[in-house]
């Protein structure tokens, strides 16, 4: 099975932002940040017969959706079937829409990155393995050296270089912990709710959840009116730094096959909310807690 930990080359630059209007454009762009993300030899194949790969690279292939439905599960089965037989070679999904929940489930379970473009150009990780790729890579850390090792330190002067190590990699280990914590509980002391600009006007849950509704009352469709008028809260943690959010939207939408067209319905619906005014990923749930559908802003 692949894994973003496989070996890749030196990156390239940050892309610049570009206007994605065309499926070409989406899928060049894919190749920019894949490119950047360490598959150096990455190119984009458009038009081509591909058998459902867009971007090839010797270590990784990518597939480019340029739709505004949602990617389900079959489009990442057929990118799964096009690898063939070299598992070592990383599988990256690239849409401008979002992910059924069946569709990030199976992504999940064979290691396939999962991104949403915007219309800017930029990428949201949406899944694990694709927070993996994406991430920065560690800063080296500069170890300060002693000038004179023949003169002892004296009691005094405080701490020294080896003792001055260890508190930064004390410090920087906490840091990591706590940001797994946030990571995998959803916790975090900057929490804010609805569409607060930041956790200072954070509001309640259940009143985040109003102000959609209302918004949905004016501006949704008949099918997202009635999809909407089934959420009952409405969290989101805010990175304090990034300002990167996570939203979570709980419905009261019991456990039926049809629940996963609402869960989108009402996702496509938050980013319109949403009007670009943050960053983030959000997830839709149903009465039990299970997900139904995944997205983007």
């Amino acid at each position: 099975m692949s894994s973003g930990n496989s070996i890749r080359g030196p990156r390239a630059g940050r892309p610049a932002p570009r206007q994605v209007q065309t499926w070409q454009v989406a899928e060049h762009n894919a190749a920019a940040w894949m490119r950047h993300w360490g598959y150096d030899d990455a190119r984009a194949q458009p038009g081509g017969a591909d058998g459902g790969v867009d971007v090839v690279s010797g270590r990784a292939l990518g597939q480019v959706k340029y739709q505004a439905s949602a990617v389900g599960r079959p489009e990442l089965q057929r990118l799964f079937g096009a690898r063939g037989l070299d598992m070592g070679k990383q599988l990256l999904f690239f849409t401008g829409s979002s992910y059924a929940a069946t569709a990030v489930d199976y992504a999940n379970k064979n290691s396939i990155a999962l991104f949403v473009y915007a219309l800017d150009g930029t990428m949201k990780a949406i899944n694990p393995i694709a927070r993996q790729i994406s991430a920065p890579p560690s800063p080296a850390i500069s170890v300060p050296v002693q000038a004179d090792m023949r003169k002892a330190p004296s009691k005094q002067s405080g701490l020294n270089a080896r003792q001055g190590v260890i508190i930064f990699l004390t410090v920087v280990a906490l840091g990591g912990v706590v940001s797994a914590v946030e990571g995998l509980t959803g916790y975090s002391p900057h929490r804010a709710t609805g569409n607060a600009a930041d956790s200072a006007s954070a509001i309640p849950p259940a009143q985040a959840a109003a102000a959609f509704k209302a918004y949905a009352a004016e501006h949704g469709s008949l099918e997202q009116k009635a999809a909407v008028n089934h959420v009952s809260t409405i969290t989101e943690t805010v990175q304090p730094i990034s300002g990167f959010a996570v939203v979570n939207i709980y419905t009261d939408l019991g456990r039926f096959s049809d629940n996963f067209d609402e869960g989108q319905l009402v996702s496509s619906l938050f980013s319109e909310y949403r009007g670009g005014r943050k960053h983030g990923t959000l997830t839709v749930y149903n009465g039990d807690r299970a997900p139904l559908a995944y997205g983007s802003y």
